[in-house]
């Protein structure tokens, strides 16, 4: 994975999986270094800004993501949209959100990874991120080991992804 440059010099872990915004707690220096980092050449661009959004999710700074997911064109900035509403707790809005971005390139990376992890994914035939959202929805879901590793694995996936070069 293309790990930003702020992680290897700060040692800061992947914040994922965040579910709720409460879980795990905000990281407050990961914040800071994210929202530095704006512009500087591993977050230019529409993927760039997108890679930065989901990580500032993942730190816990929902409405820094919110912005950027919001400003965001493309299938890329739905899709982190639609990840800020479900971690809000806006089902409704999240599921908008997912269906704007249609299916995402970072879809069947996506499938691979958590079918391995989970046999609700699995029964799939492809990636669909309106299969979190459902589930998230059931009371005590969050605490869910499953749904933790399939979160976990959507984010990590995205994030490679977004951080790849575009292909000419």
């Amino acid at each position: 994975m293309a790990v930003p440059n702020l992680f290897l010099a700060h040692s800061f872990d992947l914040p994922f999986p965040r579910l709720t915004p409460p879980d795990p707690p905000p990281n407050p220096a990961l914040i800071k270094e994210l929202n530095a980092a704006a512009g500087k050449p591993t977050f230019t661009g529409p993927r760039g800004e997108c890679a930065r959004a989901l990580l500032l999710l993942g730190a816990g700074d929902l409405e820094s993501a919110h912005r950027i997911a919001q400003e965001s064109p493309g299938v890329d900035g739905a899709y982190v949209h639609g990840l800020v509403h479900r971690t809000e707790g806006d089902f409704g809005n999240a599921k908008y959100w997912f269906a704007r971005a249609g299916v995402h390139p970072a879809g069947a990376e996506i499938f691979r990874r958590a079918a391995a992890n989970s046999s609700r994914v699995a029964g799939q035939a492809i990636w669909d991120p309106t299969l979190l959202v459902n589930w998230l929805q059931n009371p005590g879901a969050s605490k869910d080991s499953e749904v933790r590793a399939v979160v976990k694995v959507e984010a990590e996936a995205l994030l490679e992804y977004l951080m790849e070069p575009p292909v000419e």
